[in-house]
């Protein structure tokens, strides 16, 4: 997802769609900040579920649908994040508590109808609608979906599939976060720059599932013009806007002097024959740890450089996309894996290896001494290593359980047509 393209969709859905009405009304009785136990406004969210496509919420069993959520909302909404908090900093912490809330509410009944003979046969609040309630109570953090959306990413809309949704859309959001900031904009000014002023974050993320998802092909920068988005959304090469060229060129300077070698980047990195520290300069590479604040947020890649001390390395892995080493110090022993076979090559000081997506790969300092390796990834928030070990790939998120810094999941495909039901 580029800004551009969000910008383009937030344009288009605001122009071809009727759904803005419906969610102001929305927002206007609920003040922003839906009270569960205030009957009048779960009424008010019942009524925008219905108008949002949530036919199951009939009006003839508005009373049991209501007493069902407000009941949930009890037990469950201390799990939901703080109101405060934004998509962008959920922790997984965060997201399994959600999810967790999430399936329960899936659970609750909605309304009954008669089926097969049965008169009395319960209707579930489902998936959809579960999502958008969360969305209604945490428009900050927790975007809503539907049917077209989950079915062109591949989710179920089980509580798994939701967790990874929130992932997804979290890491992307952050990819957003990215070249916003070269832009000289804010998240939080975000929705104003494209012209959606009551528009959420997560509320932006729907409104791009929703255009793309339904069969419209990104945006032209012709198209960008004509639909009037702000210019300062127009070119993702803009220059970083705010103070002098000094200041702005100092924005963009990062020093190995402040750099905080970092020996748990990877949760492998633990063990003895893998120690290694990252030194984040742009972006975080495949660590996860992308709030570093001295790290210069990434625009189309990642730059790190790795201190591997004697006799350590990584273990088999690939990406997503493209990685390059390139020794800047010392000399390693790279490698490529393909079924049994393994190959190696030495590289020395200034050497490099470019090593494409889906390639097995991985390095071994086989000397005496340090070794500085940059690294490079050709994505702003690469997923984490997909480890050809189980035992690795199964532990590569443990080191940041309970951090507020992501863990990368893969992003989902930019999508390929209905309402929002």
């Amino acid at each position: 997802m580029r800004l551009i393209e969000l910008a383009y969709a937030a344009t288009r859905y605001a122009n071809t769609t009727t759904y803005d009405a419906s969610y102001a009304k929305f927002i206007d009785q609920t003040g922003e900040a839906l009270n569960f136990q205030d009957l009048s406004e779960v009424a008010a969210l019942l009524n925008w579920l219905r108008s949002w496509g949530n036919r199951q919420f009939a009006r003839s069993y508005q009373e049991m649908a209501a007493g069902q959520i407000m009941g949930w909302a009890t037990q469950w909404e201390a799990a939901l994040p703080d109101r405060g908090k934004n998509l962008a900093t959920l922790s997984q912490d965060d997201i399994r508590s959600v999810v967790s809330a999430y399936g329960a509410l899936m659970q609750c009944l909605a309304c009954r109808r008669g089926r097969q003979g049965s008169r009395d046969h319960p209707v579930r609040v489902g998936p959809t609608a579960a999502a958008k309630i969360l969305f209604a109570a945490r428009p900050r953090s927790l975007p809503p979906w539907d049917e077209l959306i989950r079915r062109r990413l591949g989710l179920d809309g089980s509580p798994p599939s939701y967790g990874r949704y929130l992932t997804s859309m979290r890491n992307q959001v952050n990819e957003l976060r990215s070249e916003a900031i070269a832009l000289g904009v804010s998240l939080d000014d975000l929705p104003s720059a494209v012209g959606r002023p009551r528009s959420s974050i997560p509320k932006l993320i729907d409104e791009y599932n929703w255009v793309f998802v339904r069969g419209l092909e990104p945006p032209t920068q012709q198209q960008i013009a004509r639909a009037g988005i702000a210019s300062v959304i127009l070119s993702s090469s803009t220059p970083a806007q705010g103070g002098s060229l000094a200041d702005r060129l100092e924005r963009y300077v990062a020093r190995f002097a402040d750099r905080v070698p970092d020996w748990e980047a990877f949760e492998e990195a633990k063990i003895p024959g893998y120690h290694r520290a990252q030194h984040r300069y742009v972006g975080a590479g495949a660590s996860g740890k992308h709030g570093d604040p001295k790290a210069i947020p990434p625009g189309n890649f990642t730059v790190s450089v790795m201190l591997i001390p004697a006799g350590q390395g990584n273990p088999p892995h690939t990406h997503e996309v493209e990685e390059v080493f390139f020794v800047l110090d010392g000399e390693l022993t790279c490698y490529w894996v393909e079924g049994e076979e393994r190959v190696d090559q030495v590289l020395g000081r200034w050497d490099m290896v470019f090593n494409p997506a889906q390639v097995v790969h991985g390095y071994h300092n086989h000397t005496d001494r340090d070794v500085y390796l940059q690294i490079m990834l050709g994505r702003p928030w690469p997923e984490a290593p997909t480890y050809v070990e189980e035992r690795y790939e199964r532990a590569k998120y443990d080191h940041l359980k309970g951090s507020d810094q992501a863990d990368p999941r893969s992003s989902p495909p930019s999508p390929p047509s209905g309402g929002r039901g």
